[in-house]
């Protein structure tokens, strides 16, 4: 772009008439207009990735948060599983709290 702007200036100061020179003029112009348009588009585009930079920041913490809290009631889950893996735990019926089916007199 600044080439361009740089061969209209060279094109204005070969002008040889005052009609050569306008154009040269309204040439720059416009390359100036799309200079300051790219600028403006360039700004919006950096605030635009700077937004969406902050909403991944902020669901990356929620996803954290989710994350932990997950994998707090998971441990609790992944903890029966492996006892369930092991197969069932066989527990002394005294320990049950049945005292009568607990000793073999009680069954005779």
């Amino acid at each position: 772009m600044s080439g361009q702007i740089d061969h209209s200036r060279d094109k204005m100061n070969r002008a040889r008439n005052e009609r050569e020179t306008n154009a040269a003029q309204r040439e720059l112009e416009e390359l100036r207009k799309l200079v300051r348009d790219r600028e403006v588009d360039a700004n919006r585009a950096t605030a635009d990735a700077d937004a969406v930079r902050l909403q991944i920041e902020s669901s990356d913490g929620e996803a954290a948060t989710v994350r932990a809290e997950l994998g707090s009631t998971e441990g609790l889950r992944a903890g029966a599983y492996r006892r369930d893996r092991n197969g069932p735990r066989r527990v002394p019926r005294q320990a049950r709290g049945d005292p009568e089916e607990a000793s073999p007199a009680a069954l005779a």
